[in-house]
């Protein structure tokens, strides 16, 4: 089959109405990706709906990408996780263990505002004239700029080189204004300047090979979001140790003799690491809406093929009584890997809908034009934050068969730092699998209108 007769065959079984993951639908799409595909499953389990019955555990399945370094400062005695291949890790990165301080403006007609952004992100950004009262826009370029929230507890107007521009104000807490701009430059794919992320000392890398051995591939067992917590804890103190076994050769310290506020470094940087945060407010949506007993499956592997995922789940459950499994904000070959084992192990698969499938993406992140999942290498679907505007995304048509539930779903944001940064975008199938419906409770909107006439999608009803 060559590209064109694919692309024919792929509008013919559109408009016959079959799923994106039946066996032709995948064989089609292989060939215009040119890539090669898990194999599809010959019997289907259902997407969702009919509440199963709870004589077993709901298997969630997370992605943890491990940072390919960590950066090690001069005297050898502090050493944190390095990340700058992905917006959303360098950023969670930065957030967690610290950024840039104040810094002063280069000249008269700057303000401090502007100094703080040619700190923190590449290229020549400009903090342009004020235009609207509630907003800050920067700009890089005609077709790329970043919108933050004007906070009055951040910012006030000035007047510099005879226009009205922005500046700190007195007392501003200049972490907080930086979690506003990250939030925002995440959602645009954009990451920070690489040299804030390093500070005084060297980057030393360490194999995510080795890195991946060290973690434990027993599946935990999460009965309340409390364990969670707990959980993400000793994790981060795993990966402390296996950093300073890499690093160093007389480690300093261990973990538990950490000051308390680096310690909450650590485990602030794994609870809002992506694929982390995600699993977190499937979890909380899971409880929230009745579900009892959770075992997590965590895969730190970057480099995994999606046609081995399939295995991986059979041997990293195995022996574990499951009744549904889900992949909650995950990608494709992830929502592929737990259809095919849900098949295998007669377990009732909860599959999502693409992030982008009723809306378009920011402009810097891309989806397929075939079936609206995200094109990119973290195993991740879709963007990783929320705000007000980004709930209202508007809608686009789209002629793509649906494969689970949608749309996404805003939340409350459990690592919330202030007013500025209250809800989050999450995936559905957490509060689906807790409700055994698609009727949730503990929502505060969807994250994109639904197009009239949109087939093959269980659309996710807001409890009262």
């Amino acid at each position: 089959m060559n590209k064109q007769d694919a692309l024919l065959l792929l509008q013919r079984l559109r408009d016959q109405g079959h799923a994106i993951l039946a066996p032709q639908f995948i064989d089609a799409l292989t060939v215009i990706l040119e890539q090669d595909g898990p194999p599809a499953p010959q019997t289907a389990p259902p997407t969702t709906a009919a509440a199963p019955e709870r004589d077993g555990r709901t298997g969630f399945v997370g992605v943890f990408l491990c940072p390919y370094g960590f950066w090690l400062s001069e005297d050898q005695e502090r050493w944190i996780p390095y990340e700058d291949r992905h917006p959303a890790l360098a950023w969670s990165r930065l957030l967690s263990f610290g950024g840039p301080g104040m810094v002063r403006p280069h000249r008269d007609d700057q303000s401090w505002v502007q100094a703080f952004i040619d700190t923190t992100l590449a290229g020549q950004w400009t903090v342009d004239p004020i235009r609207d009262p509630d907003t800050i826009r920067l700009t890089l370029s005609r077709d790329v700029f970043l919108t933050i929230p004007a906070k009055d507890d951040f910012v006030r107007e000035v007047q510099l080189a005879g226009q009205p521009q922005w500046e700190f104000k007195r007392g501003a807490n200049i972490y907080d204004f930086m979690t506003m701009l990250a939030h925002a430059a995440v959602a645009e794919g954009i990451a920070p300047d690489r040299d804030v992320l390093i500070n005084n000392g060297s980057v030393v890398e360490v194999s995510i090979e080795v890195q991946s051995r060290a973690f434990d591939p027993v599946p935990v067992d999460i009965d309340s979001i409390e364990d969670y917590i707990a959980w993400t804890e000793r994790l981060a103190a795993q990966i402390y140790a296996i950093s300073g076994r890499r690093l160093v050769r007389n480690v300093p310290m261990t973990y538990d003799e950490l000051d308390d506020a680096t310690k909450e470094c650590w485990r602030f940087w794994v609870r809002n690491h992506p694929g982390m945060l995600r699993l977190e407010l499937a979890l909380r949506g899971f409880f929230e809406n009745g579900g009892e007993q959770a075992t997590v499956a965590l895969s730190p592997e970057i480099e995994a093929k999606p046609e081995e995922h399939p295995r991986w789940l059979s041997t990293i459950f195995e022996g574990v009584s499951l009744s549904q499994i889900l992949a909650p904000g995950l990608g494709r070959p992830w929502q592929q890997a737990i259809q095919a084992f849900a098949a295998e192990a007669n377990v009732h698969a909860i599959l999502e809908a693409p992030r982008y499938l009723f809306s378009a993406p920011p402009e810097r992140q891309f989806v397929s034009p075939q079936d609206r999942w995200m094109l990119d290498d973290t195993g991740y679907e879709g963007c990783l934050t929320a705000s007000g505007s980004m709930a209202q995304e508007e809608a686009i048509e789209t002629a793509t068969a649906g494969v689970g539930v949608g749309p996404w779903i805003v939340v409350n944001n459990p690592l919330a730092m202030g007013s500025y940064d209250p809800i989050r975008l999450a995936p559905p199938s957490g509060h689906v699998a807790g409700a055994g419906s698609t009727r949730i409770s503990g929502v505060k909107g969807m994250a994109s209108a639904i197009p009239e006439g949109v087939d093959g999608v269980q659309i996710i009803e807001i409890a009262e």
